[in-house]
């Protein structure tokens, strides 16, 4: 099953879970409130594997950049959105626990595509509490002008995270939001090449996302 398909069944079954059940004995209810907005969204995240990254780029640290939809309905949300992080660092070995950089130039690209389902609680005022759960397509890729044929890498795979934050009204169709992201990446890193030797396998991690929401 495809991270699209899985979306469309989270977000069938966030629709049927608002539906008024009060139908079922004949009382009057009031339709369910849908809205949609536009997400933009800046992450510093922490990658997991400290040898791989410190290695290539100095540091396990990267920023992500990216935006997205949400939609509510009531008390519940979906939402889709994709992400990037690009950096060129250097190629690398391990030995031991440590990892050593070679010179030679090496760009990374990271693209996650993730869908989160989950809950916003009762507002404090402005401030709304939020926390959710879902899937993501995450692809890698390491490019280098000195790479050789089959040197390069081009991988995807599945991951799943946690998010919980909150977000402020500022504006009627403006708020502005922040929150913890936790994803687990398996099947990318780890299976051959630095991360292999330094048995690293995760290419999630976690990240102190901002964002800037607008819509009602």
């Amino acid at each position: 099953m495809t991270a699209a398909n899985i979306a469309l069944i989270v977000v069938a079954g966030a629709i049927a879970s608002a539906s008024p059940v009060a139908a079922q004995t004949g009382s009057p209810v009031d339709p369910p409130r849908v809205s949609i907005r536009l997400v933009a969204t800046f992450a510093v995240e922490r990658f997991p594997a400290d040898t791989t990254f410190g290695a290539i780029f100095g540091q396990a640290v990267g920023a992500l950049f990216g935006g997205g939809a949400h939609v509510d309905v009531d008390r519940l949300f979906v939402e889709g959105a994709v992400s990037r992080f690009h950096r060129t660092g250097e190629r690398a070995f391990a030995s031991g626990d440590e990892g050593f950089g070679l010179d030679i130039p090496l760009t990374v690209t990271i693209s996650p595509v993730e869908f989160v389902a989950g809950y916003r609680f009762r507002p404090f005022r402005s401030i709304t509490p939020y926390a959710g759960t879902g899937l993501g397509m995450y692809r890698y890729t390491e490019t280098s002008p000195s790479a050789e044929f089959g040197e390069e890498v081009d991988e995807r795979h599945v991951g799943w995270l946690l998010v919980a934050g909150a977000e402020i009204r500022v504006h009627r169709w403006l708020a502005l939001g922040a929150d913890v992201h936790y994803s687990y990446v398996p099947g990318i890193l780890g299976e051959g090449g630095l991360s292999k030797e330094a048995d690293e396998k995760s290419l999630g991690g976690v990240a102190a996302r901002f964002r800037v929401i607008v819509g009602r």
